[in-house]
């Protein structure tokens, strides 16, 4: 799991994968619980060492996806 010294990182990481997810998926269902899926597993493969590991852990990556989600807003 990340640690809290990596919070510039994680913001930035979250940043740039929430920005980019309409270029990413294309006409895909853009709704706010898609993308924090997307988010989620975003900041899992960036911040494990072997995401496909990962497991129940991702609920932590989903609350964290979620917190982000509402601090970026809808890009709209």
């Amino acid at each position: 799991m990340v640690r809290a010294d990596d919070i510039e990182a994680i913001v930035t990481v979250g940043w740039r994968r929430w920005n980019s997810f309409e270029r990413r998926n294309g006409k895909r269902s853009s709704g706010i619980e898609v993308r924090v899926e997307d988010l989620a597993k975003g900041l899992r493969d960036k911040f494990e060492r072997q995401p496909s590991l990962t497991g129940p852990l991702i609920e932590d990556y989903r609350h964290l996806a979620r917190t982000l989600a509402t601090a970026f807003g809808n890009p709209h």
